[in-house]
């Protein structure tokens, strides 16, 4: 039986081991050359059609107004803007399940005129419930569900 790892073996493999060589080193800026580079190109579908471009929303910018009429004919102006989503979800997880916690933030956050409104200014003007609806309505609609 040999031994694999004996002096000798150690001495022949140090011995047959090649000296490492230099990085060349370049002299001038005009010694590299630029490397050719290619854009990736769009996505293709099966048929040869480009792939659909994601479509980005603009969510904040979204707005609207309406006018409420009470039973005389009297019209109340508002004017609602979307919140932002975190905004939004923050909005309804905060109120949990008070109706009164999530109109109030409706009334600070998205209804923006006539501005400082809380549930309390409803005493004296009518109609909270449909300008709670529309707000609803106007929330979905700006999400794009």
């Amino acid at each position: 039986m040999t031994e694999l790892n004996t002096p000798e073996t150690q001495a022949a493999q140090v011995a047959a081991t090649p000296e490492p060589q230099a990085a060349p080193v370049l002299q001038s800026a005009q010694a590299l050359e630029p490397v050719a580079t290619t854009q990736t190109p769009t996505p293709e579908t099966p048929a040869g059609n480009p792939a659909p471009v994601p479509v980005k929303l603009e969510l904040l910018r979204k707005h609207d107004s309406f006018v409420y009429t009470d039973k005389n004919g009297y019209e109340w102006p508002y004017e609602v803007q979307f919140p932002g989503m975190r905004e939004l979800y923050d909005m309804i997880d905060d109120a949990g399940r008070s109706t009164s916690k999530l109109y109030d933030a409706y009334l600070k956050y998205v209804v923006v005129s006539p501005a400082g409104l809380t549930i309390d200014s409803f005493n004296d003007r009518p109609g909270l419930a449909q300008v709670m609806d529309k707000v609803d309505t106007f929330l979905v609609k700006a999400q794009g569900i």
